[in-house]
């Protein structure tokens, strides 16, 4: 096989070389292009408004998400499709859950498979076509909670410390709640589900399903 060469004239460049070497060449400079320009892929994020700049990245866009958010994470604020470049229309409902903890200065005892209040699906607000408000809506009912006695979330909390070796404080501290609401007994939200639509409303289509579990305590 005759070796490739290339030559360069000193006037103009001219480059003549085996028509193989051409090929590798201008193969490697598509695939350069393609890594160097290729767009990242859309992905859905909450913007904090209580700290600007700080965002909590949930995964990708169109695909299911089950995520449990860390202490520090801001997760009511304001939902973004980010990196979208269709023009579809886009809508987001949520609704959550409340459940029963036992508190201990930093220290929590969760009931999240017990009883829950749970509230109905409402539309977020839209502030574009793909940014929308997921945070005053639950400041009104994060505290609803089912009718339950003090026998039954004795029980509840007894039936659970049974695995825990230090159930038997959760169980003296749980003896000093006249209700669910009734320190050391609180109720807060636990489960937060999102559901994002494409389409109008009237033939819009379910796209996406996203879960978050939110810390009841520190």
């Amino acid at each position: 096989m005759k070796p490739s060469s290339c030559s360069f004239g000193p006037a103009k460049m001219e480059t003549r070389c085996n028509g193989w070497v051409a090929s590798l060449l201008l193969m490697f400079l598509i695939g350069h292009s393609v890594v160097g320009y290729a767009e990242k892929a859309p992905e859905v994020v909450i913007k904090s408004k209580r700290n600007p700049g700080r965002e909590l990245v949930l995964g990708a866009f169109k695909k299911s998400i089950s995520r449990e958010i860390d202490l520090g994470e801001d997760w009511d604020g304001v939902l973004e499709l980010r990196g979208l470049q269709s023009s579809s229309e886009y809508s987001v409902e949520m609704q959550y859950e409340t459940s029963m903890t036992i508190q201990d200065e930093g220290a929590h005892f969760d009931l999240t498979n017990w009883k829950h209040y749970q509230s109905e699906w409402r539309p977020l607000t839209a502030t574009s076509s793909t940014q929308f408000v997921i945070d005053e809506l639950l400041v009104e009912n994060s505290h609803k909670f089912p009718f339950a006695s003090k026998d039954e979330f004795l029980a509840a909390v007894k039936k659970l410390a049974a695995s825990r070796n230090n159930g038997s404080k959760w169980i003296n501290l749980t003896k000093t709640c006249k209700g669910p609401l009734d320190y050391p007994c609180s109720v807060g939200v636990s489960k937060v589900t999102l559901q994002i639509y494409e389409g109008p409303a009237k033939t819009r289509t379910l796209i996406q399903k996203i879960v978050m579990i939110p810390p009841m305590g520190c």
